[in-house]
């Protein structure tokens, strides 16, 4: 799930209706926010950061082989998740962009 302003209680309760359906949520932290760790570069959260989703996509890929991946995208996450289908986008099963 990406998202820039989604309340921690709503990522919390999405995520036991997912697991209900018996898919393994994963979150990802902007760089700079939650629980993301130290910045690395100068670059914080900006939608430029759509680069980032490969490494997460190829680390779940890697880690799981058989799974497959969907990606649900909101606000910022949304723009993300667009920019990388649009120029990438080859580790997606599926996605899904909200408002």
């Amino acid at each position: 799930m990406l998202s820039d302003c989604e309340p921690e209680i709503l990522k919390t309760a999405n995520q036991s209706e997912i697991r209900s359906r018996r898919f393994l949520p994963v979150t990802l932290d902007y760089r700079g926010v939650g629980q993301s760790g130290p910045l690395v570069t100068e670059k914080v959260c900006c939608a430029e950061n759509w680069k980032d989703l490969n490494a997460v996509f190829s680390y779940i890929k890697n880690r799981f082989p058989r799974k497959r991946i969907y990606c649900i995208g909101h606000s910022l996450g949304g723009g993300m998740l667009l920019k990388y289908l649009t120029c990438d986008g080859t580790l997606l099963d599926g996605a899904v962009c909200v408002r």
